[in-house]
């Protein structure tokens, strides 16, 4: 008896400091790696589908290629990172348990999350929520209607490499600290984009065919940005903000602080705000 209620004292005792101490995290520990297989039929439809990504930290590679709405493989060594399919209509969902991705939580030793897919010929409006994730996204000849991002601390490239085969209303960007590398944005073919960068290192490069005036509104914080506009763009650079330190290279026509590249063609209009950051102009 005295055994037992001495184990019982100790155990309230523990929980008492429990409560006043920062006990250790119990950290995730990786096992054997698992592949899931994704293959994604598109809904019967001339409509653009919703199709959606929420991951955490990983590695991400899209690109065009199947005759499947999405197809492709998810590999990963946390069985709670596990990925779910959901589809409602029009509308596919492709999730992993984000919440897992705590910095506190994520193991010390490997993990892997490597999710390789391909995307078909369907129009669609995609939406990417990620981690800190290192991905490449190669939409080059597929059909994006509306495109948003949303990521943290990434290394990230889109790549526009062909104009886009439908037409685009928004292209949205959101980003933290992080490497952003957007090429061939003239070839996306959308009305209106935004990019917002917190304090990070962006290059937006607009070359590509315009096919239609359109407007790009950016803000970011103590960043580096670097705006490239090939040759034969016309454009408008319109800059507002603190402390920034600009610079150029090629041919400007400047005129306070706006600058310019007279060209013929549809007009691409760009503002920036941006404070305290490093601004890089090129025209080549």
């Amino acid at each position: 008896m005295k055994k037992t209620i001495l184990i019982v004292f100790g155990t309230l005792i523990l929980l008492s400091l429990a409560c006043t101490i920062n006990l250790p995290v119990v950290e995730i520990q990786p096992e054997d790696t698992q592949t899931m297989e994704i293959a994604v039929e598109p809904p019967n439809t001339d409509s653009p589908i919703d199709l959606s990504i929420a991951m955490g930290a990983g590695k991400l590679n899209i690109q065009n290629g199947t005759k499947k709405l999405i197809e492709g493989t998810i590999s990963y060594n946390i069985p709670q990172w596990q990925p779910t399919i959901e589809q409602d209509g029009n509308s596919i969902r492709l999730t992993q348990s984000v919440e897992e991705f705590n910095l506190t939580k994520l193991p010390m030793g490997e993990y892997q999350n490597q999710w390789d897919l391909k995307l078909g010929s369907q129009p669609i409006n995609f939406e990417l929520q990620a981690g800190a994730y290192d991905g490449t996204l190669d939409f080059s000849g597929i059909p994006v209607t509306d495109l948003t991002i949303s990521d943290g601390a990434s290394s990230a490239k889109v790549i526009f490499g062909t104009p886009n085969p439908a037409k685009m209303d928004q292209l949205s960007y959101k980003t933290g600290a992080s490497n952003v590398k957007l090429e061939g944005l003239s070839n996306a073919n959308f009305d209106l984009m935004t990019f917002v960068g917190g304090a990070g290192s962006y290059m937006l490069d607009f070359s590509g065919s315009l096919q239609q005036e359109a407007l790009v509104e950016i803000e970011s914080g103590v960043s580096t940005l670097e705006i490239i506009i090939p040759e034969g763009l016309n454009s408008e650079i319109i800059i507002s903000g603190d402390l920034i330190d600009t610079s150029t290279k090629g041919v400007w026509s400047v005129e306070d602080d706006t600058y310019r590249t007279q060209n013929p063609g549809p007009l691409l209009t760009i503002q920036v705000k941006t404070n305290i950051g490093s601004l890089k102009l090129v025209h080549e």
